[in-house]
């Protein structure tokens, strides 16, 4: 990477490295990561603390919720302890996800890049031209930008919301103390694993969906996981239009339907993320870009400047479940030119709740609109060994496939989803058809023997057709 003064220019110091990249969350850091190793020279911009809202917000919802996992196991096993399970220590908590996240934080540090080979440069990063960044005392100039940026929650325009003090799921785990009552507004994964979790942390949680839960989700298993949240303790409301918020003391009331729905200590919304596009300079830049995103390509390619791609939440924001480092690696493909089709619909979201939900593919709704005729094959984890062992049955797995047999999706609702999901991700990516899956032997008191029951029910659906009856008869008298 060449450093020099730019001519008429005695304030900035040039850099042209062969890649920036503009953002230091999940994604960023991967494509970071991923071009050292082959060898680019990098510069990574980055105004505020590295990691992102990985850091900020998942990872602490996800330690928050194996937390409450522990805490739910717990109440399962009264019945084998002779005393009774003590409350939860709010303090301890907080204190297990603070230090959580700073081991993580680790490996996200600008020491750690810099000892990578990246240069990072704390500062805002703004488009001077279309092969120009400006970032604190810098000029980069480059053939190739890569905008990271992620996004920021969305805030609703509710009469009253700017009367209250709110919490995002960003802020949320800022707080010292635990909330008395914890009114939270969205139907979002983030809602509903905070909502879970502060409840089991003995909270009391009003949880208020302006639609269903988890929005475009498979209803069916949803509903399961919204009877689950309810026999946590979670006040669920769904489908309601909020008319108005307003304060009480310290706290928040929310009014719908001219009476008062909920009230608390605490607000907390929920309702979403948009990208993070405000101060780049786009339109210096040449990007095009509208309300949902950075606009890319299947090459990860802005149509605008085909030397900016765009990865993560800033491109795709409804994506919440777009892995970095697939997309660092699709996007790396693209800068050598030797580029691999983007297909989102492979992207398996995930949320970590008590018990886990998972897909990948097309739901139900979306199967037969796009197919017409298709097969919806299930299985209860209440008739699998290893979660009857575990006493841990609620869920199902459910498979969606075409007229012929060949997979179009998969959700699960149930322990470990989230690692259960993988074998359907591949079947998707692959073609492949029930019967192959069925075909797999699988281990003995697994929870995936439960995937492997979905699909074996679909040959023995097949095998009840009058003209397989005549030849599986044949086979028993002459075989």
């Amino acid at each position: 990477m060449k450093a020099a003064m730019r001519a008429g220019d005695q304030t900035k110091q040039v850099l042209r490295p062969d890649l920036c990249v503009l953002g230091g969350g999940a994604c960023g850091l991967a494509v970071a990561t991923g071009a050292v190793a082959l060898g680019f020279s990098v510069v990574l911009i980055e105004k505020g603390p590295m990691g992102g809202h990985g850091l900020s917000s998942e990872a602490p919802r996800q330690v928050l919720g194996a937390i409450a996992k522990r805490l739910g196991e717990a109440g399962r096993a009264q019945p084998f302890l002779r005393d009774a399970v003590g409350l939860p220590d709010a303090a301890a908590v907080f204190a297990h996800i603070k230090a959580t996240v700073a081991s993580l934080a680790r490996d996200a540090s600008r020491a750690r890049f810099e000892a990578l080979g990246v240069r990072v440069i704390a500062a805002a990063g703004r488009f001077t031209g279309h092969d120009q960044v400006t970032a604190g005392g810098f000029l980069v100039e480059s053939r190739r930008f890569v905008i990271a940026t992620g996004s920021v929650p969305v805030v609703p325009s509710i009469p009253g919301i700017e009367l209250v003090r709110s919490l995002t799921p960003d802020t949320v785990f800022e707080l010292s103390e635990m909330p008395e009552r914890l009114v939270i507004l969205g139907n979002d994964a983030a809602a509903v694993e905070l909502a879970q979790g502060f409840a089991r942390l003995q909270c009391g949680v009003s949880l208020i969906a302006s639609g269903r839960l988890l929005g475009d989700m498979d209803g069916e298993l949803v509903a399961i996981l919204g009877d689950e949240l309810r026999l946590d303790g979670v006040d669920v409301r769904e489908g309601v239009s909020i008319e108005r918020i307003e304060p009480k003391g310290s706290g928040v009331q929310i009014f719908a339907s001219g009476a008062l729905l909920a009230e608390g200590s605490h607000l907390l919304i929920s309702v979403g993320r948009k990208p993070q596009l405000e101060g780049l300079g786009l339109e210096a830049g040449g990007v095009v870009f509208d309300a949902s995103g950075i606009r890319v390509g299947s090459d990860l390619r802005n149509p605008g400047n085909r030397g900016v791609f765009a990865v993560g939440d800033c491109a795709f924001p409804t994506q919440a479940a777009a892995p970095a480092d697939h997309l660092a690696g699709l996007l790396l493909r693209s800068v050598l030119r030797v580029p691999k089709r983007l297909d989102t619909q492979l992207f398996a979201p995930i949320v970590y709740a008590d018990p886990e939900f998972a897909s990948v593919g097309l739901g139900e709704e979306a199967a037969r609109a796009r197919h017409g005729h298709i097969h919806v094959l299930r299985w209860p984890f209440a008739a699998n060994d290893r979660a009857r062992i575990e006493s841990k049955t609620a869920g199902h797995v459910k498979v969606i496939a075409s007229k012929t047999g060949t997979i179009l999706g998969a959700g699960i609702l149930g322990e470990g989803a989230g690692e259960l999901i993988m074998p359907w991700c591949l079947a998707i990516s692959r073609g492949l058809d029930l019967a192959t899956m069925a075909a797999l032997p699988v281990p003995r008191a697994t929870r995936s023997a439960a995937g492997w029951r979905a699909a074996a029910s679909f040959a023995l659906a097949g095998s009840r057709k009058p003209w397989l009856g005549r030849i599986l008869d044949l086979a028993r008298r002459w075989g």
